[in-house]
């Protein structure tokens, strides 16, 4: 349960990272 849980939380993390990289500057927070 627990690699299930671990790749569930990975591949939020590199949806995260890629939607930071692919968001530009302007529509990124301040902090």
């Amino acid at each position: 349960m627990r690699a299930f849980y671990l790749s569930i939380l990975s591949f939020c993390m590199m949806s995260l990272t890629l939607f930071a990289q692919a968001t530009p500057d302007h529509l990124r927070c301040e902090h």
